[in-house]
């Protein structure tokens, strides 16, 4: 075991050698470049540093302390040249710029508009001296140098080979070797290091049972819980004592920041849950946040801050503005790098929320060689703090560091030890008498145990939780504002209800926009029971429960355990995208395509014990494309897929899987085919807007994404389960492959053929991983089901059992909880879901609303949706004398019209009062409109009185 070591040892102290001996041997790059606040290269410089090239990088990040217009640079050093010849140089700049090589002129841009100067020169293969020189007026700052060698192309100086003094050839050649040396050596130490490992992994296994550190963890256990307890109290303590520090938060009840903040205090998370969860705030209410105080700066260096924001947004230090965020309509990331020196800086951050957007504000930071993170809260001060409580501060730091570090390697050795003595440790457990009697008590609960063992158990848990997380609050909030679906299904449902034309839906954009089935349930609904927000999405929800009961039967019959079943609903209950974006709570039609793609691979599954299954399961994949297109007939294709890689040929030649494929196509044809009579171009729409132009990219360009978009999409939409979901695969492949569960390989098709064919697709949007989800959690499930039982009582390793059950019990609770508490979230509303709000309060007066220069189609789906419930009060004019009119009767009137229309009318600067009206995902799709109040003060603070309407 000790020549193992010493050759450990040894390879990583030559590593460590070429390494550092690399830092030590590299010679400093770039050019150094002197900064004045004039445009004369005259005075005292501001600063002066080394710059990798020709940038203007330096002084972009500067912006503090130096000025952004008027300005000059000089800079000089030594530039390589490897080969003798012709050199062709160019610049350009706007404003000024001059080039001079070994103290000759060679380029003069004396200033004004952007030029591009070129000149050539005879250079020898070695080093010259350059010098460039560059001045800024005013307008638009850019500087580029380019190079032409002989015999190649002009490119950009490489800034390898500027040097801001002039180096020594000999130590050249030493860097260069070392730095190869180096290279090689990164490469082949871990194949070492690996191979050691490999080669001696027995040796090493019985060492680490044999350290004398884990034998006296066995021995005396009261010393490391001792340890434990000294460094849990030490970490609680230095947490409460970093918590003292922060800015300072402040709350204002309006939209500008006037006035004396509503409420006040410390804050170090730069959020507005912190300071909403303090005041009486209602959601939605105008309201705007600011944060001031002191951050102080580790280290003169450059930082990058990034804020993503869906309101307006400014950060400035020390009076300047550093970064802004100039509209509140959509979430948007800005980012900027700031020159920072190490010290005290004050800093203020102030937020506007957007109108019906959730409150996001994320601010992180990181410097050279760092991750963004958030901004620690200890290095932020509500008053300037003294020299003394920096050094206070500092030392908390590091001290906290340093618990934590000793926390990972304690934990780290006690895994370890555990591990490694599990078995020991578990028969110590079992001769205990707390374990014995805890045994005792669940041997009498024997008929108790069988009771969560029965199907009707199974199934009322999942009523119970579908309850909680799928319909509780379902009719809350507005129509969904991430995307137009939602507004549009349901404008087609109610223009059905309204027009009697059940059988051709209205089309958008000459064409249906889908197929029927779920139109004509919303028609049902609205014509029966209302058309309010819950009983738009009610089928979407009664589905989704469908579908959680569906693979409840399907994981069970798969793998013949009802365990398998129980937990393949309840993981996907947990998934916060198949429950919360475009799924089951909203009114879409994913819901009702996911249960028609599951339902009909079941039924597929049980074609053995009865034919008829079969034509059941190509009347279900019928129903799908019924439901959502194309997209309902993907079940046709695992199955063939499934056949082919069984090698069941035959099957393709029975008559029931004929008949199958036959219904499949037959069910969606009944409605297509006569669509096509009535619309000549149906099927040349359908077929190239919804297949090929999707899959092309062509349409919806918004939503091209890159051919790994879907792995963030599954890691996010199915946190945390996405954490197991690769060791998952790996259990499925080798189940499949080594073991010939088909079963596990049924399941693997499924997956792959959803995400490889979706992500073919140049279009890609978050909702067309659902159909994946169900069987993503049939997989999880069946492999936690496979390693709990398969380390049930086992000798050797008795505690990996149940550390799989806590980790599944951990990553249920956490999911379904998640997903709790998103229903229990009070949702927001649409600007005009709070505008006929407010309508509605007002009944019993007689009111009127006028859309002024407008026509439907300009209105979003949303819009159309809750105007509807005023339409008796609705008035559409082009005509302004009818509003003046209206205006002249002294009753209550709302005008709507474009933001572009206000300046045509005197009338329209009359008005008492305003509020925008036009949701915020619909900027570019539709023109922004606002709502003109007259002949009333409405009580709410949304409207914004007019301050220049005349007495």
């Amino acid at each position: 075991m000790s020549k193992i070591l010493m050759k450990t040892l040894g390879t990583i102290v030559l590593l460590v050698i070429f390494v550092s001996a690399e830092k030590l041997t590299t010679l400093p790059r770039g050019l150094q470049g002197t900064y004045y606040p004039n445009t004369g290269w005259s005075g005292t410089p501001a600063f002066s540093t080394i710059d990798p090239g020709v940038t203007l990088h330096t002084v972009r990040s500067r912006r503090l302390g130096f000025p952004q217009k008027e300005y000059s640079i000089r800079w000089r050093g030594w530039i390589q040249v490897d080969r003798s010849g012709l050199y062709t140089f160019t610049t350009r700049s706007d404003d000024g710029s001059r080039l001079i090589i070994d103290g000759k002129k060679l380029l003069d841009h004396r200033g004004g508009p952007p030029l591009e100067v070129s000149g050539t020169i005879n250079l020898e293969a070695g080093f010259h001296s350059i010098e460039l020189r560059y001045f800024q007026g005013r307008g638009k700052d850019f500087v580029e140098v380019y190079w032409q060698p002989p015999g190649q192309k002009r490119t950009p100086i490489p800034p390898d080979v500027f040097f801001p003094t002039e180096p020594d050839p000999q130590r050249l050649l030493l860097e260069k070797g070392v730095h190869r040396a180096a290279l090689i050596l990164q490469w082949i130490a871990p194949l070492l290091l690996a191979l050691t490992v490999i080669l001696n992994r027995k040796q090493i296994y019985r060492a680490i049972r044999q350290l004398p550190s884990v034998l006296r963890f066995s021995r005396s256990p009261f010393l490391p819980f001792s340890f434990f307890c000294l460094l849990l109290f030490a970490y609680g303590l230095l947490s409460w004592i970093r918590s003292g520090n922060g800015l300072t938060g402040m709350y204002y009840d309006n939209l500008a920041w006037r006035g004396n903040p509503i409420l006040s205090l410390r804050d170090t998370s730069l959020s507005p849950p912190s300071l909403y969860k303090r005041v009486a705030h209602r959601l939605q209410e105008p309201n705007s946040l600011r944060w001031v105080g002191w951050i102080a700066i580790p280290n003169s260096t450059e930082y990058s801050f990034r804020i993503r924001s869906d309101g307006q947004v400014s950060l400035s230090f020390d009076g300047f503005s550093a970064l802004e965020k100039g509209n509140n309509e959509e979430i948007q990331a800005v980012s900027t790098v700031l020159y920072l020196t190490k010290g005290l800086h004050r800093i203020e951050l102030k937020y506007l929320p957007s109108l019906g957007l959730p409150h996001t504000l994320e601010v992180s930071w990181s410097h050279k060689g760092s991750r963004a993170k958030a901004i620690p809260g200890d290095i932020l001060f509500q008053e300037r703090p003294s020299a003394r409580s920096l050094f206070f501060r500092n030392l908390t730091s590091w001290a906290y560091r340093g618990v934590q570090i000793l926390s990972t390697v304690f934990l780290g050795t006690l895994c370890l030890f555990v591990l490694f003595n599990q078995k020991s440790l578990f028969d110590r457990l079992v001769r205990t008498s707390t374990f014995q009697a805890l045994s005792r008590q669940v041997q009498k609960r024997g008929p108790i145990r069988a009771l969560f063992q029965r199907t009707w158990t199974h199934l009322g848990i999942i009523l119970g939780v579908t309850l909680l997380v799928v319909f509780n609050n379902l009719g809350r909030g507005s129509l969904i504002t991430t995307d137009l679906d939602e507004g549009a299904y349901t404008w087609i449902a109610q223009t059905m209800v309204e027009t009697g034309e059940w059988w051709s839906p209205p089309p958008i954009g000459g064409v249906p926009l889908r197929p029927p089935l779920k139109y004509w349930l919303s028609a049902l609904t609205f014509s029966l029971l209302g058309d309010t927000e819950f009983f738009v999405r009610v089928w979407d929800a009664v589905f989704g429960l469908f579908t959680f009961i569906l693979l409840y039967f399907f994981g069970a019959h798969l793998f013949s355990s009802k365990t398998v079943g129980l937990l393949s609903a309840l993981i996907l209950l947990g998934c916060k995208d198949f429950i919360s974006n475009h799924g089951v709570r909203a009114g879409v039609l994913d819901s009702l395509l996911v249960f028609f793609f599951v339902l009909s691979l079941f039924l597929f599954h049980l074609r053995g014990k009865r034919v008829y299954f079969y034509y059941l399961a190509g009347l279900s994949m019928g129903l799908g494309a019924l439901t959502k297109s194309f997209q309902g007939l993907i079940p046709l294709v695992i199955i063939i897929l499934y056949l082919i890689l069984t090698q069941r040929w035959e099957e393709f030649k029975t008559i029931p899987f004929l008949g199958m494929v036959f219904l499949a196509l037959l069910v969606p044809a009944v409605w297509y085919v006569p669509q096509a009579f009535l619309r000549p171009d149906l099927f040349k729409t359908v077929i190239l807007q919804d297949l090929v132009q999707r899959v092309q990219g062509k349409i919806h360009t918004r939503h091209v994404q890159g051919p790994f978009f879907y792995f963030q999409v599954i890691y996010q939409g199915f946190f945390p389960w996405s954490l197991v979901v690769p060791p998952a695969i790996g259990v499925g492949f080798w189940q499949a492959i080594r073991r010939g569960r088909r079963e596990m390989g049924f399941l693997l098709i499924w997956i792959l053929t959803i995400f490889v064919g979706f992500s073919l697709s140049k279009m890609k949007v978050i909702w067309y991983m659902h159909p994946l989800y169900p069987a993503l959690a049939m997989l999880l499930a069946a492999a936690f089901y496979s390693f709990i039982k398969v380390f049930r009582g086992s000798q050797t390793y008795p505690l990996l059992s149940p550390l799989g059950i806590g980790l599944l019990v951990s990553l249920l609770a956490s999911s379904l909880y998640a997903n709790y508490e998103r229903a229990l979230e009070q949702p927001r509303k649409l600007p005009v879901h709070l505008f006929t709000d407010y309508l509605a309060d007002l009944k019993d007066q007689d009111y009127r609303v006028v859309f002024y220069n407008l026509q439907t189609w300009e209105l979003p789906y949303e819009s159309r949706y809750y105007l509807n419930r005023v339409k008796d009060r609705l008035i559409w004019t082009r005509d302004i004398n009818t509003i003046e009119q209206l205006y002249r009767r002294q009753r209550p009137l709302f005008v709507i019209l474009r933001i572009t229309d206000y300046e045509t009318q005197p009338l329209f600067r009359e008005h008492f009062y305003s509020r925008p009206l036009t949701p915020a995902y619909a900027r570019g799709l539709y023109p922004k409109k606002q709502v003109l109040v007259y002949n009333q003060t409405p009580d709410s603070k949304w409207f914004v009185k007019n301050p220049d309407r005349s007495s």
